[in-house]
């Protein structure tokens, strides 16, 4: 069976354990309602379809109160280190907005990334399933300034949207309760189409040659590639 490792990185509250859970079909990567990052280290989980094994690795959110991004990046590096396959693809999460963080780990990325390894995952589109929306927010991003423009061209992108599906209603307040059951199920079907979504670029842009950092990073080394973008 081929395997192919899934590296989601991104910056904290942005949505990457949503994804992985989407991902994976699974529940086992811890979701936040707040903007402190829930991911305190990196966890992997593996999953078959059309025999392919896919290992998702989520990683711990670049801004997360508790570390520096120089400790955040070299968690990353470790875990791609520590994969000894090599790497098919990275998946940088974003909303939309393109926060500091963000630009941080592209910039970090592109460095020991060569084309086509890198997708940008847009969350929390409601229309990611409308092509003509989903290009109107590209272009939107393109739009922003330069920096994040050439961000965007260099990657290819893909929207999803991945609403929560344990909402729960008011304290014995049993009228709710209908209601939270309606939009859970709802909100579980835009996760089934955003991972049918996903999983098809995945089987699209997955590279057969993956990619092995063959180098290792300093902390100086980290430091100088964000402070020279």
């Amino acid at each position: 069976m081929d395997n192919r490792n899934v590296l989601v990185v991104g910056g904290t509250g942005c949505g990457k354990s949503v994804l992985c859970n989407v991902l994976t079909g699974t529940d086992e990567f811890k979701e936040g309602n707040y903007t402190v990052s829930e991911t305190q280290n990196i966890q992997i989980r593996s999953f078959d379809w059309k025999k392919i094994k896919y290992s998702v690795a989520d990683t711990v959110g670049i801004g997360n109160i508790n570390l520096t991004t120089k400790e955040v990046l070299s968690s990353i590096i470790e875990k791609i280190n520590s994969m000894s396959e090599g790497i098919s693809q990275v998946l940088l999460v974003t909303d939309g907005r393109f926060l500091k963080e963000e630009i941080e780990i592209y910039d970090f990325l592109k460095e020991i990334f060569k084309g086509g390894f890198v997708t940008i995952v847009r969350t929390k589109f409601a229309s990611f399933q409308n092509k003509d929306e989903c290009e109107k927010d590209i272009k939107a991003m393109l739009d922003v300034n330069k920096k994040i423009a050439k961000i965007v061209k260099s990657c290819k992108v893909i929207h999803v949207d991945n609403p929560p599906i344990d909402i729960k209603a008011y304290e014995n307040n049993s009228d709710d309760d209908e209601d939270v059951v309606t939009i859970n199920r709802i909100n579980g079907k835009s996760r089934n189409k955003s991972r049918e979504k996903l999983l098809s670029h995945l089987e699209q842009v997955c590279q057969d040659d993956k990619l092995k950092m063959g180098k290792k990073f300093s902390f100086s080394k980290i430091v100088k590639i964000i402070k020279k973008n």
